[in-house]
Order: C-alpha cells, then sequence, then structure tokens
C-alpha cells in the first residue's frame, strides 16, 4: 500500500460511507462499498494527481455511485422474479418519467446544484464549485426541495 493510497483512505473514507449509505440505506452494505472503492482506487492510483482537488473527489464519489448501484443490482437480481408485481412495476416506471419531467423543468442552476448535492458535495464545496455565496446555495436547495416535494407530493394521489 503506497502512501496515497493511505492519504486517500484518511481523506476520503467518512465521505464513500456516507454516500454509499444514502445510496443503499444499509450500513452494512455501505462499507462492503467501501472496502471495493478502495481496491479500485488501488488499481487505478496513478489516475489520481492530486488527491485534494476536485476531479479527484469527483473521480472517487464516481467510483462510489457506481460500485453501490452494482451493489444494487447484485442485491435485486437475488429477489425471485415471481415475487415482482407487474402493476407496481408499471407505476414505478410511470413515476420515474413524472420524475424526470419534475427535474428536466428546474433551472439549469438548481438541477446543478441538486445533482452536486446528490452527489455527496456539501454545501461549502458546492459553493466552492459553482462560484457562489454558501447561503445562496443552501436557499437554492431548500426551494429546489420544496418545489420537488410539492411536484411529486401529486404522484402518490
Amino acid at each position: 500500500m503506497s502512501r496515497k493510497d493511505i492519504d486517500l483512505h484518511m481523506k476520503y473514507r467518512k465521505d464513500i460511507l456516507r454516500f454509499a449509505n444514502s445510496i443503499l440505506h444499509d450500513p452494512y452494505l455501505a462499507e462492503d462499498v467501501v472496502q471495493e472503492v478502495f481496491l479500485r482506487l488501488h488499481e487505478h492510483v496513478d489516475n489520481i494527481g492530486d488527491i485534494e482537488s476536485v476531479q479527484a473527489k469527483n473521480y472517487v464519489m464516481t467510483i462510489t455511485k457506481n460500485v453501490a448501484l452494482n451493489m444494487i443490482r447484485k442485491v435485486h437480481k437475488e429477489v425471485p422474479l415471481s415475487s415482482i408485481n407487474e402493476v407496481s412495476v408499471q407505476e414505478n416506471q410511470d413515476n420515474l418519467l413524472v420524475l424526470k419531467e419534475v427535474l428536466k423543468s428546474l433551472p439549469l442552476e438548481q438541477r446543478n446544484t441538486l445533482h452536486l448535492n446528490l452527489m455527496g458535495y456539501s454545501i461549502q464545496e458546492i459553493a466552492k464549485i459553482l462560484n457562489e455565496n454558501p447561503g445562496t446555495i443552501q436557499r437554492r436547495l431548500y426551494r429546489t426541495k420544496q418545489y420537488l416535494q410539492a411536484e411529486l407530493g401529486e404522484i402518490d394521489e
């Protein structure tokens, strides 16, 4: 294990765990994701320049997202097909289409801010990336989430 591997682990372990848990909602699976992410990072450690850079964090978080999504796929493969209800599948597809349309209706600033937030960036980091005041980012996220709740609340009816 190189010094860079250790530095990556020290810098990003908590972020990876938090992001993986936000996707999986299972702390044990999130720990598995952390281990897999660091194995992959070790294999590609030479591709990472400055570990403090935004590009490095994007790289780490992208790997985390992909590993977590693969974990979801793996877990869902174990669900027997006979337990899937065709009506609920159609409802989920319909809800997904509504969600996509609502997200498309957001102004670009709100969409970008929400995307960065969902990727696990803090308000401070988003403000730095978008060159904006942290208070502006916080208000934008709050208003975006309020809008989404109002628009998507209609899906349940």
